[in-house]
């Protein structure tokens, strides 16, 4: 009998002790290859009786798995390296709304939206593949004035199961600006680590901007494409 496909003339009905309601079988445990969720902590007995599907005799059992199922436990937040600098490149974003499918790429008119996209990297790595991690950010957006405020703890934004484990890498994100004017500066305001970092930023036309920012800080725009850094 192969116990990686057990066959399928054969019928299991798995049992559970104690039986308190707290354990789910699931996918294909009827034909011997059960997924258990327990829901509670505890010490469990686990075996299962064996039937021939066609007469319905019982025909064996299997042996007795011991199981000791802990309390979940919630790990804190990893927090944001004291050391840490954050890093921007920064670019011009256009978009067109509407297009019909006979309009060229990119189209010939005036795109409806300039913005400017920030890609944001951390210096320092953290546990867990970059696709599974980010820093929490508080926008607010008010006046012509942009503020971000990053938390000082990484989180994760979804389950990374066993595959981001012992892994470490940088965090990658990115901040959308939107509704600049042209050749209108706007306030740009960064948190991180508990300073605040300011400049100013100013989209000329679809193609080009400058922003005005120290890069002598901890947040330091890095690469400009087709835009200009000036020192203040």
């Amino acid at each position: 009998m192969s116990l990686v496909q057990p066959p399928t003339n054969r019928y299991y009905e798995w049992r559970v002790l104690p039986d308190n309601g707290c354990v789910t079988f699931w996918g294909d445990f009827r034909h011997g290859k059960p997924n258990v969720t327990f829901n509670c902590p505890g010490t469990y007995q686990l075996f299962g009786t064996l039937y021939d599907s066609a007469s319905q005799i019982q025909i064996g059992k299997t042996d007795t798995l011991f199981i000791d199922a802990s309390n979940d436990t919630l790990h804190s937040a990893q927090p944001v390296k004291g050391n840490d600098e954050l890093s921007i490149s920064a670019s011009v974003s256009k978009a067109w709304y509407n297009v019909q499918p006979s309009d060229p790429f990119p189209p010939t008119r005036a795109p409806d939206e300039v913005s400017i996209g920030l890609i944001l990297e951390t210096s320092e790595q953290y546990e867990y593949n970059s696709s599974f991690i980010e820093i929490p950010t508080e926008s607010t957006i008010s006046n012509n004035s942009y503020s971000y405020v990053f938390s000082d703890s990484v989180r994760l934004v979804s389950y990374p199961f066993t595959s981001g484990i012992g892994v470490f890498s940088k965090i990658q994100q990115g901040i959308t600006i939107k509704g600049l004017q042209f050749g209108v500066p706007a306030d740009l305001s960064i948190e991180w680590l508990g300073k605040t970092y300011t400049g100013k930023i100013t989209l000329l036309n679809e193609d080009e901007f400058v922003i005005k920012w120290n890069n002598n800080g901890n947040v330091k725009f890095k690469v400009l494409i087709n835009g200009s850094l000036v020192e203040q």
